[in-house]
């Protein structure tokens, strides 16, 4: 983006339609189309945009500052400088991917590939919300073993990474096993590597 002063009005359209199109979450992207939308006097879009922007932050391990700096200024300009000293709205978490848990949950599925991430977050008794991220990730390319990198939060204040290994199932399969217990129930997730390879069935599951 950083040529886009250089663009003719035509381009800068095409720029425009080609972000509003896209499905990569990522702050960059959401955080400039968010400032298009302002320039284009949309201001509902672009806080709505923001917000996104704000949320994809939210699971970024360096939380990084350059993005935020640019974000509070464009919240500033709209009217809402306080939002991303906030924990982020579940709404804002579901329209970036994260699906909630709760005590009625029902058991779900989902495939993934490498380096993907599989969102999760509740909101426990003493609303408080709990965001979990976890990727599949290859230490050795050669190598048909994996490891999940992990990334936590709790509230505004506590993180925490890490990495955690598998074991090889007796079919030669690998699979992992992550579980929490946030409160009021705890939930297991059992990631199971699938044809072709790189790809995994992440089953979770609520255990009360």
């Amino acid at each position: 983006m950083f040529f886009e002063r250089m663009f003719n009005s035509d381009q800068k359209e095409n720029c425009f339609e080609r972000l509003k199109n896209t499905e990569t979450n990522s702050p960059p992207i959401s955080l400039k189309l968010a400032e298009m939308y302002h320039t284009r006097q949309q201001p509902e879009l672009a806080l709505q945009t923001l917000r996104r922007a704000a949320a994809q932050l939210w699971i970024d391990r360096d939380n990084n500052h350059d993005w935020k700096k640019r974000i509070k200024k464009l919240a500033k300009k709209l009217g809402d400088p306080q939002f991303l000293d906030q924990t982020p709205d579940p709404q804002w978490l579901r329209d970036v991917g994260f699906t909630q848990l709760n005590a009625d949950s029902p058991s779900f599925e989902k495939t993934l590939i490498l380096d993907e991430p599989l969102k999760l977050f509740v909101v426990d008794e003493q609303n408080e919300l709990k965001s979990y991220v976890i990727r599949i990730a290859q230490p050795d390319p050669q190598n048909e073993v994996y490891e999940l990198k992990l990334f936590e939060r709790q509230g505004l204040g506590s993180q925490s990474w890490g990495d955690s290994g598998g074991y090889q199932r007796p079919d030669g399969a690998w699979t992992a096993l992550y579980s929490r217990d946030p409160g009021p129930f705890r939930f297991d997730c059992n990631i199971i590597a699938a044809d072709p390879p790189g790809r995994f069935r992440a089953v979770v599951n609520i255990t009360n």
